[in-house]
């Protein structure tokens, strides 16, 4: 049985939701015999900070919990204010991370270069074991970007890793081009029984008590800037349709806006585990993201059969392409009012986006695949150091 370390940047508990998108993916390598344990280094929180929502978040999880057949440690740190920007947090969380009362693992797997693989380099040659990298979108696009040491350390994590992924197509190319090294596509993947054939619309609707006659169109996300919520709203404004409803789960700067905005209904933070009723009580999906990844909320709403409209960034491209969905420019809300409006007068074409998608989505971002291509990633890394 091969002892795996995944180095995350957390674990969902409460009403966190960091790490959400690796919960499919663990407990499937859990179900299938790797002993993994998973470590996500949290900033400490002194006395009295912890009523203060931002750090109270912090302070919130347990330090150690057994969940679906591995374990999570959230060992503390001491944390300073933009530290990923001015300083090197992974020796401080490598510490933190080397005190934990685990087993020498066989490999190291650390999610985002930076600056969970940085970490996972340090502890890889103090244990004398590979590590692999998974990149996810930020530590790409926007950490490693920063400053010429932290394209430098990020390219140094890539070299040295025993294998470099990252979780779409679109940004292992642009990973590559910035580490100069191979880097393979290996997507998370997603449990696609959670969203198929969940509750008819109706009825999922009348469970989460939304409008039933009204076209309903879904956002998930950080409700801000970054993720094209200014012009979801402009979109929305300017449609001024009553027979319309924009859903908009999660939290973030513009909540408030969001509530005040005419046929815009924000239901904040929702646990993951009821995201399948929302999806299914949908009649479109939309994400102008200026920035991407590998978005999730997309590929599950292609698993829910929901047609999508994406700003047409390459990320969301990967996904939408091909008659999958639609694409509109980048910062447009006169553009997506207008596709929001084709896309509820004209149904018929857009299922037919929606099962393209989902054909895709099956393909290439279930999780059984995903993990078995992952487990064979794993015996190899640990069979070369044999």
């Amino acid at each position: 049985m091969l002892n795996v370390l995944a180095l995350t940047e957390g674990f969902p508990y409460g009403n966190g939701l960091a790490g959400v998108f690796h919960v499919d993916q663990f407990k499937e390598l859990a179900a299938n015999g790797i002993n993994l344990t998973v470590a996500g280094a949290t900033p400490w929180v002194p006395p009295g900070l912890s009523r203060f929502r931002r750090w109270a978040r912090y302070n919130a999880g347990p330090f150690r919990q057994d969940i679906d057949g591995f374990m999570v440690y959230r060992p503390r740190y001491l944390a300073i204010p933009g530290e990923a920007r001015w300083l090197r947090p992974h020796w401080v969380q490598a510490a933190a991370i080397e005190r934990l009362p685990i087993e020498r693992p066989d490999l190291i797997h650390a999610f985002f270069a930076l600056p969970q693989g940085a970490t996972a380099r340090i502890l890889a040659r103090r244990w004398n074991i590979p590590y692999l990298v998974t990149s996810l979108g930020g530590d790409v696009t926007h950490l490693a970007q920063q400053s010429a040491y932290h394209r430098q350390l990020f390219r140094q994590v890539l070299i040295d890793a025993k294998v470099a992924m990252a979780n779409g197509p679109s940004l292992a190319r642009q990973a590559a081009t910035l580490a100069g090294v191979k880097v393979e596509t290996c997507p998370l993947g997603i449990d696609a029984k959670r969203f198929t054939g969940v509750i008819s619309k109706k009825a999922a609707r009348a469970e989460l008590g939304l409008p039933a006659n009204k076209t309903l169109v879904l956002f998930v996300g950080a409700v801000s800037k970054e993720k094209g919520v200014v012009e979801l709203l402009q979109a929305v404004r300017h449609l001024d349709d009553s027979t319309l409803c924009c859903v908009l789960v999660g939290t973030g700067p513009l909540s408030t806006e969001a509530s005040q905005t005419p046929h815009c209904l924000p239901v904040g933070f929702q646990d993951n585990s009821r995201l399948p009723l929302y999806f299914a009580a949908a009649d479109m999906f939309v994400l102008p993201s200026h920035s991407e990844g590998l978005p999730t909320v997309v590929i599950e709403a292609g698993f829910s059969v929901v047609p999508v409209i994406g700003s047409d960034i390459p990320p969301i491209r990967d996904l939408l392409g091909h008659g999958r969905g639609i694409l509109v420019p980048l910062e447009d809300p006169t553009a997506l009012a207008r596709e929001i409006a084709q896309m509820r007068d004209a149904p018929g074409p857009a299922a037919e986006q929606a099962a393209r998608l989902k054909d895709h989505v099956a393909g290439f971002y279930e999780v059984k695949p995903a993990v078995r291509n992952l487990m064979e990633i794993y015996r190899q890394a640990a069979g070369h150091q044999a």
